[in-house]
């Protein structure tokens, strides 16, 4: 064979054994394995590699030992383009394309996105000691929760939570749906071998589909987690598996709600439909590329087909977009074309290829290999950083004068404006998520400095903080690049001050919203985009700051002359009342500095050391100082609007004095006295029984009128009603709220269940002193029982009713499965006792929204109420109506929720204690 045949024939090896390696396989591509597969010498397989090496069509790894890989062949694999042909080790080679620097959870794609919750909620789950906490995971099929549950063992892995023995383990549920044996088995091991709860080692087990379970399969592994919900002798932490459970339904579902219950962490898979256009995108791509692997193919795709797919609605969600990629490539490739794979829109399927309108340039295709995206972008860039150092060499070369420099310097910002707003960058996810972000901030400080910031400049500061936040930012520059850029930034700086001011406050204020600080090339094209819109404005005078003593006085007269003026003519600065002046130097200097391009700045102040300032602050600034003490609203608005109409305020500060001179006047106390008022549901006789039992308790001559009104009176006219032109009424009390907006209502059962509580206090305080209030409370101990109440509420036998409706709340209790709360049991009786009365009269509560809702709702509720008042119904010859039974479940209701939920604030706060 000529020399030529064998190192053609060394050159078609190495690219099988490359196409078809593996990351295990790859490190044995070596001199000798390659010499001995081929049958010709050592030394002659290294010539020709090497020469192979300087022609680019192989690469060379320097490890020990030397590994040479076909290039064309392992671009394939990688999905990657290789810069270069020769590498110190893999590692290097791998970080040169990104590729291996990924660890466990950062391998999902959205993990800093929409994953983001969930990844958190796993975290946490995986390390709580001494061996985590069970996990359920619930999504629709496909949704990735299989993907999530093995890049948690990882996570354990890496972190050292679990042994390094430890191993992972999947359980398909469905497979024992209805085998209670086949699960035992599986989970807790048999006479035959272990279970995978013992086999993995302290690992983690993912019990997938348990919403697929029987209900004694359910019980079975709803068991196990209560066992791991408690400490047990024995078990070490490094002998428990950790536990991560996965249904493809909510929590709320029948077959997932028990599990819901007793599991401690339930995280919620989003659908593909729920994810990020940009993680759409990068899912598809990433598909494409190992599709491009599989077939050793560099997989391009038509942007009509990519935006066809990323828009698609998937039944199986990420697996279903799997699918249709595959089916996509599988259609597009042909035989025999194995360096290229090209999926153009009609290679979709018919069930995706309406998914996404027609737009122009659908037929451009776009490269999955990874990186490829940017390279345009960087282009454009470089070209505008060069046209902005050349420009300014001219500038510092006296060619040009400073106009003609920022005519220049603003063209190629535009220029390059122009490619992101129209070569497709502006479609970046991540850009419009930025953008979004900062379009607040920008009218915040376009609010501040009185110009107008469009949202062309907050796309352009979006886009240039992508870019930078991609990689691409001023630490890629050459050095004398970055040098040079230093020097335009400041010299822009000093002869653009007001547009340097904003655009340092911008930087602040995007650090603060997105954490990030857009860097030195960033700052310098925003000076350069936003500077026509400061010049345009009027620059100001003079600034104003407002600062009072109090947590946000100042801010609040700012605000308020602001809002007045239309225009940001104040900033504020608080001083709480235990600061000194010292305290706040500093973020006034902070403002003088960020107007340091005005003339002066008036300071307006309330009183104290404050009116002072001016010879504390002034050292730190060469602006004219004005202080004006005694501020108001009325003093800003004066001052405001001459600095709104950049007026020096000194000629008129006498003028404005006298404008705001305080004025007074007097207003005498009203004879008026403290009225309680008293109703219930039941009629006017009954609120005036309950208003006697309160009169009894009194005091003699306690300067309080206790009044009666109509319930009904009230629910329909509210503070219209003549009983509110009495007086002062502090409070209503009665046995139902009418629903009276601004009276605070005390529920004579909460009276009777708390005894006098703070709230009542405080309807009688204004004329009582401490004294009195104890004497009320011993005497209203004394009047106010159950019985005396129950008395005064109804004309039937009291002692037969209470009798009646204290067995049939026992007997509701009883079909509802479970007891009502005390607060409320007091509560029903002083209600259904009034119930009764109603039907006796015939005056039922007719009304009830959402009445036919409630019917559906609550049918067992309202036969089981039905069911327990029966006797008294029969006795009395009434029917208990739909409506009069929905009060009573709400009435249930809140009390039951409002017991519980102040049983777990003290609960909770004790819990803290310890």
């Amino acid at each position: 064979m000529s020399t030529s045949g064998t190192k053609q024939e060394l050159l078609e090896h190495l690219d099988r054994l490359t196409r078809a390696a593996t990351p295990e396989t790859v490190g044995s591509f070596t001199t000798m394995r390659v010499a001995a597969d081929i049958n010709v010498s050592r030394s002659l397989a290294s010539q020709y590699l090497n020469e192979l090496v300087r022609d680019g069509l192989i690469v060379k790894v320097n490890s020990r030992p030397v590994i040479y890989l076909h290039k064309a062949a392992f671009e394939h694999f990688l999905q990657h383009g290789l810069p270069a042909s020769e590498y110190p080790s893999m590692t290097a080679l791998l970080k040169s394309v990104g590729v291996g620097e990924a660890k466990d959870f950062q391998k999902a794609i959205g993990y800093d996105l929409s994953l983001a919750p969930c990844i958190d909620q796993l975290k946490a789950a995986m390390s709580y000691p001494p061996y985590g906490l069970p996990v359920l995971l619930c999504g629709e099929r496909g949704c990735g929760k299989a993907r999530l549950s093995r890049l948690a063992f990882e996570y354990c892995h890496n972190r050292g939570i679990v042994p390094p023995e430890a191993s992972y383990a999947r359980v398909d549920c469905a497979a024992y749906a209805s085998d209670l044996a086949g699960l035992k088995a599986c989970l807790f091991g048999d006479a035959s071998a272990l279970g995978v709860l013992k086999r993995v080692g302290g690992g983690c087990v993912f019990l997938d589909g348990i919403d697929s379970l029987g209900a004694r399969q359910r019980d079975l592994v709803i068991s196990l987690l209560g066992e791991y919900g408690r400490s047990v002798a024995g078990a070490q932490a490094g002998e428990r598996a950790r536990l991560i459970l996965a249904c493809s339904t909510s929590t709320s579902a029948s077959k997932a709600s028990p599990f819901g219950r007793v599991v401690p962490i339930v995280v919620s898979v989003p659908s593909l439909s729920e994810r990020s256009v940009s993680e759409r995108i990068d899912l598809a791509m990433h598909f494409l590329r190992a599709e491009g692997r599989r077939v050793s193919a560099n997989v391009r795709i038509s942007r009509g087909a990519l935006r066809s797919l990323v828009e698609a609605n998937f039944a199986e969600n990420v697996d279903g977009l799997k699918s249709c990629v595959i089916n996509c490539c599988s259609h597009a490739y042909v035989p025999g074309s194995k360096d290229e794979l090209v999926v153009r829109t009609y290679d979709l399927p018919a069930s995706v290829l309406g998914a996404s309108a027609a737009q122009k340039n659908d037929d451009v295709l776009l490269s999955c290999e990874k990186g490829s995206s940017g390279q345009a972008d960087s282009s454009h860039r470089a070209s505008m950083i060069e046209g902005l150092l050349q420009a300014f060499d001219r500038l510092e070369s006296s060619v040009t004068s400073f106009g003609e420099f920022t005519s220049e310097a603003v063209g190629h910002v535009r220029e390059y404006q122009d490619h992101l707003n129209f070569g497709g960058a502006a479609a970046n996810p991540r850009a419009l998520s930025c953008e979004r972000v900062l379009n607040p901030v920008l009218e915040e400080v376009s609010s501040a400095h009185d110009v107008e910031l469009t949202r062309k400049s907050s796309r352009l500061l979006a886009q240039c903080l992508t870019v930078q936040l991609r990689g691409n930012g001023v630490e890629q520059l050459r050095p004398d690049q970055v040098e040079k850029l230093g020097r335009l930034h400041a010299t822009l700086s000093c002869h653009l001050r007001a547009t340097a001011a904003i655009v340092d406050q911008l930087s602040a204020e995007t650090r603060t919203a997105l954490g990030a600080e857009p860097d030195l090339l960033c700052r310098t094209v925003m000076m350069l985009d936003i500077n026509s819109s400061v010049v345009a404005k009027r620059n100001r005078e003079y600034m104003g700051i407002i600062c009072c003593h109090g947590y946000s006085t100042a801010t609040s007269i700012a605000d308020a002359a602001n809002r007045i003026l239309h225009a940001h003519v104040f900033d504020a600065v608080n001083m709480t009342y235990d600061q000194q002046v010292t305290d706040v130097l500093l973020p006034l200097r902070r403002l003088l500095e960020r107007y340091s391009y005005c003339k002066g700045a008036v300071l307006l102040v309330d009183m104290g050391s404050l009116t002072d300032i001016a010879s504390a602050i002034s050292q730190a600034t060469d602006m004219e100082l004005i202080v004006v003490s005694n501020v108001s609203t009325g003093l800003a608005l004066e001052v405001g609007s001459a600095l709104r109409a950049n007026e020096s305020p000194e000629a008129r500060l006498a003028e404005m004095a006298q404008l705001c001179a305080p004025a007074f006047s007097v207003t005498h106390a009203s004879n008026h006295v403290d009225t309680v008022v008293f109703c219930s549901e039941s009629g006017i006789e009954a609120a005036d029984k309950i208003r006697r039992l309160f009169s009894e308790s009194l005091p003699t001559d306690t300067p309080v009128e206790l009044v009666v009104a109509d319930y009904r009176e009230l629910v329909e006219h509210g503070l219209a009603d003549p009983t509110f032109q009495r007086g002062s009424v502090r409070a209503i009390v009665g046995t139902m709220d009418p629903g009276v907006e601004g009276i605070p209502f005390l529920a004579l059962e909460d009276i009777l269940y708390e005894g006098p509580t703070r709230r009542l206090d405080k309807a009688f305080s204004r004329c009582m002193d401490a004294a009195a209030l104890a004497s009320f409370h011993a005497s209203l101990l004394k009047h106010l029982t159950l019985q005396n109440v129950i008395e005064s509420i109804t004309i039937l036998n009291p002692e037969k009713l209470y009798a009646e409706v204290s067995q049939a709340v026992s007997r509701l209790a009883d079909l509802m499965g479970q007891p009502i709360a005390p607060a409320a049991t007091i509560g029903l009786y002083v209600h259904l006792c009034c119930l009764v009365e109603r039907l006796v009269t015939k005056t039922p509560i007719e009304a009830y929204a959402n009445e036919q809702e409630f019917r559906t709702a609550h049918a067992a509720f309202i036969d089981a109420f039905r069911t327990s008042f029966s006797s008294i119904t029969d006795h009395y010859r009434v029917e208990v109506p739909a409506t009069e039974i929905a009060y009573v479940y709400d009435y249930i209701s809140s009390k039951s929720a409002t017991r519980e939920h102040a049983s777990g604030q003290v609960e909770g706060s004790s819990q803290q204690d310890e």
